[in-house]
């Protein structure tokens, strides 16, 4: 499995991202000083990974946050869709 490390920073805190040949995000919050880790796809971006660690969901504030700091994100989401394992239905 490939895998990439790199870190980013939510609201102040610092976020370990690792990418990996996987689907979805996998986030991890480690005690006993709160250390967060963050496995996400190798497509996804770190303004995407951003942005979900802010809204979970794929609702009206997602797309607010997506549009304000990754303007192209539609662009992006049609590219993806048009591949082998594209999303079909998008209810929003």
């Amino acid at each position: 499995m490939t895998t990439e490390a790199r870190h980013v920073s939510v609201s102040g805190i610092t976020v370990e991202v690792v990418r990996k040949d996987i689907k979805n995000l996998h986030l991890g919050v480690y005690p006993p000083n709160g250390r967060v880790r963050v496995a996400a796809p190798l497509v996804v971006s770190d303004e995407a990974v951003r942005q979900h660690l802010l809204e979970r969901n794929h609702n009206e504030r997602f797309m607010a946050l997506m549009d304000e700091f990754l303007p192209s994100w539609r662009v992006c989401r049609q590219t993806l869709n048009s591949g082998v394992l594209g999303h079909e239905v998008w209810d929003y």
